[in-house]
């Protein structure tokens, strides 16, 4: 789960060091006023959005092939069943151009798209390409996730921060939720902070300081609370009854449903990459490996190093987990870790948005960026588009759309 990018600079220390967890965490200027909706293209009249063609009316419907939270899933997969077609085409831009390029990716789900920008969440009418409404905060990396009709946001600065949900419609709030501790000076605000949140059965999962909340989606009441040995690393993943997430000293899998521990696995974990699920194994960065634990016991099943590298956990899909350093994207057998392939840029590479046949990346730097699609069994390049000054934030896929961030913020689609 990528997580908490800032600026470019900030970006790369992140994921080339992997640990360096320098929050936004001084960021009180006030939001400035919100900017229309910029629509570039009319939207097609054949919008894709879900599993198939949707109707306006048909908009607020949810869809499994929506991108509804960071990673996808509660696996934190970052795969879809959606099915793009190629080539690709640009048709439009939306949202105000009030960003920066160390925002959270985008979400997409039930006909609106939220976008990050400077201290505000704007929601976007797909349909349309209108302005819903924006809210206000101070912060950055908010990543919102979508249930029903209610959005779940982190809020952080400084050692302040709370989980708010928001109206879908309107972008009233309507409960907040503020963690016993979060990330503070004395530690240097590495680890504690509050995670993306994970949305399942109508139980929020989000972390922060030393602790696993899991949280009613309907009135933000506490249904449980684990505490962890040490200030958290990285957001929760979830699949079938098991909740799974990382500090500074364990990965603890609970019952997702009693917050109960299954076990503890000493490890040394990455900062601000959650877990990826596939199968029976659980996939977390320690040190510089990719490591798969056995999810009955914690054990370790396998592990790999790439030399002078160090690897996250960036999805999975068809039998293999992927992997990602700064530079490179690889893609590993689950069953005993063989790398099967790997894809390579000179300056970036983000992580992935895997549809049903390929594997969409960011890749490349500043005005000489571009979106590459991959082909999921060989890794062999099968598309390639320049799009200049995009942000180093992962592309997400809705329907027959790949959504990008730009490095102003604003977001342009593809549609296939």
């Amino acid at each position: 789960m990528t997580e908490f990018e800032q600026r470019r600079l900030w970006m790369f220390a992140v994921i080339v060091l992997v640990g360096a967890v320098i929050f936004a965490v001084n960021r009180l200027a006030p939001a400035a006023a919100p900017a229309p909706a910029i629509v570039d293209v009319p939207a097609p009249a054949d919008l894709g959005i879900g599993d198939t063609a949707l109707s306006p009316a048909q908009l607020g419907e949810s869809s499994s092939s929506d991108w509804a939270m960071e990673g996808q899933n509660p696996a934190r997969t970052r795969s879809t069943p959606a099915a793009l077609n190629l080539p690709l085409t640009m048709q439009r831009t939306i949202g105000g151009a009030r960003g920066d390029d160390g925002g959270s990716p985008p979400v997409i789900a039930r006909g609106v798209a939220l976008i990050e920008l400077n201290d505000t969440l704007q929601a976007i009418d797909i349909a349309s390409g209108r302005e819903r409404w924006t809210y206000a905060y101070r912060g950055v990396y908010v990543s919102p996730a979508i249930a029903g009709d209610q959005v779940i946001v982190k809020i952080e600065a400084a050692n302040e921060g709370r989980i708010v949900a928001l109206d879908l419609d309107s972008g009233a709030e309507r409960w907040s939720y503020v963690p016993r501790r979060l990330s503070s000076a004395a530690s240097g605000y590495t680890g504690g902070h509050l995670t993306a949140p994970l949305i399942s059965d109508e139980v929020v999962y989000v972390a922060a300081g030393q602790e696993l909340y899991a949280l009613d989606l309907a009135t933000g009441a506490e249904r449980w609370v684990f505490a962890l040995q040490d200030l958290v690393v990285a957001a929760p993943a979830l699949d079938g009854e098991q909740i799974f997430i990382s500090d500074f000293a364990f990965t603890y899998a609970l019952d997702r449903r009693t917050g109960g521990l299954a076990w503890a696995q000493a490890t040394t974990p990455a900062i601000h990459f959650a877990p990826v699920i596939a199968g029976q194994l659980v996939f977390i960065a320690s040190d510089d490996e990719l490591v798969a634990l056995q999810r009955n016991d914690g054990t370790t099943a396998w592990k790999v190093a790439i030399t002078g590298e160090s690897l996250v956990p960036a999805g999975a899909a068809d039998g293999q987990v992927f992997a990602k350093s700064t530079t490179a994207l690889y893609a590993f057998d689950v069953r005993d870790g063989r790398q099967t392939w790997s894809h390579r840029d000179l300056n970036f590479v983000s992580l992935p948005a895997v549809d049903t046949d390929r594997v969409f990346i960011v890749s490349g730097m500043g005005a000489a960026t571009k979106i590459e699609a991959l082909d999921t069994t060989s890794g062999e390049r099968v598309w390639s588009t320049e799009v200049a000054s995009l942000a180093p934030t992962a592309p997400v896929i809705a329907g027959r759309a790949i959504y990008v961030r730009q490095s102003d913020g604003q977001v342009v689609s593809f549609w296939g």
